[in-house]
């Protein structure tokens, strides 16, 4: 009897070691060993900037092939020289923003944010480097002293006080779990130290001008000690008197009439850079028109005149074809676009095998639908 209850009590002890190394590993080393490889940067990491001077510190994240949910972070800076003007959530990759908060008699900045839109149902992701978290726009103070001001991130595995970046839960986890790798500091040069650079920003780069309806969008990089942007446009190339627009410290603007564009009229445009000690060079130069798509004689009409625009019934369908929906496309005849009303069972209405000025007359509606916006 004594041999069977301790046999029987052994087998009790093997049963609660291999269960509670089971909870073990599920809580502990399976979530160890997901790989840890997102890195968090701040640029730029370094730079020197006199009193009064504002600029632009970007947090972005490479997130290592994983992919993420949420970053939950707090940062700290130096006080004394430093305080924060704003923060800038565009171009973020994350949706939405659980807090904010900055307090510069502190030093210190915390954020929380999830790659999901509340609004939407489906949930976001992201996974992939270079991706732009958060702007924060810093201004020297006034009475800085000269010497080193940092900026980095507090570090721990406490999401209330430390740093820490989320995968999105997988397969059974209920949890997600931190891929935190790395982070990357800055600190910067106040005054003198380190040698003084001039205080006027840099050139923006690659500017770039798109064309739409009355209007033209612009889009170009951020400058690190930029305050703001300012646009010059002019109707010949390297000529940018026609009129100027200040975009703040937005790296996009939509000129339109009220900015003094005018439609059907091509534009060249150059962004300059500016803070407190002046305005940069001028960007590389980017030329657009303001247009309606389809409007080819510009006329501020999409009519029956537009195919005569390019001198050709053909070149026109093919052109109009190249934006439509694909569903319209019911044969291999594209340019017929006129049916004989007879239709087979589960079958499209049948083509009248020309094409022919009735073809030119459907076209143009479904051209002129699709230009304003009511093609379904």
């Amino acid at each position: 009897m004594k041999k069977i209850l301790i046999s029987l009590l052994l087998v009790v002890i093997a049963t609660g070691v291999a269960i509670g190394g089971w909870f073990l590993y599920k809580s502990f080393i399976s979530k160890a060993a997901v790989e840890k490889t997102a890195i968090l940067s701040i640029g730029p990491a370094s730079g020197t900037y006199k009193k009064g001077n504002t600029f632009a510190a970007n947090i972005k994240i490479d997130t290592g092939g994983q992919t993420i949910g949420t970053i939950n972070a707090h940062l700290t800076f130096d006080k004394d020289r430093l305080q924060i003007a704003s923060l800038d959530e565009n171009d973020s990759i994350l949706k939405s923003f659980g807090s904010k908060i900055y307090k510069n008699d502190e030093g210190t900045l915390a954020f929380m944010g999830s790659t999901t839109d509340p609004m939407s149902e489906k949930q976001g992701t992201f996974n992939g480097s270079n991706g732009q978290v958060i702007k924060v726009n810093f201004k020297v103070k006034d009475n800085a002293a000269n010497g080193t001001a940092e900026f980095k991130f507090v570090e721990g595995t406490d999401p209330t006080k430390g740093t820490l970046v989320n995968k999105i839960a997988e397969g059974g986890e209920k949890n997600s779990a931190n891929i935190l790798k790395e982070v990357k500091n800055a600190s910067y040069t106040i005054g003198s130290g380190g040698g003084e650079q001039p205080g006027k920003p840099a050139a923006p780069k690659n500017l770039t001008a798109t064309g739409g309806n009355y209007s033209i969008t612009l889009k170009w990089d951020t400058v690190s000690n930029a305050t703001g942007y300012k646009v010059y446009f002019g109707d010949k190339t390297g000529n940018y008197t026609t009129g100027s627009y200040d975009a703040g410290n937005k790296t996009t603007a939509v000129l339109g009439e009220s900015e003094g564009v005018v439609y059907a009229t091509r534009y060249y445009f150059v962004v300059r850079a500016y803070n407190n000690d002046g305005e940069s060079d001028n960007s590389n130069e980017a030329n657009a028109k303001a247009l309606i798509m389809g409007d080819l004689d510009y006329d501020k009409d999409v009519d029956a005149n537009d195919p005569e625009a390019i001198g050709d019934f053909h070149m026109w369908i093919n052109y109009w074809l190249s934006f439509k929906d694909s569903g319209k496309i019911l044969n291999d005849q594209m340019n017929d676009a006129d049916y004989s009303g007879k239709e087979s069972e589960g079958q499209s209405p049948i083509p009248d095998g020309d094409i022919d000025l009735d073809d030119f007359a459907t076209w143009v509606v479904y051209w002129n639908e699709w230009t304003q916006g009511n093609q379904k």
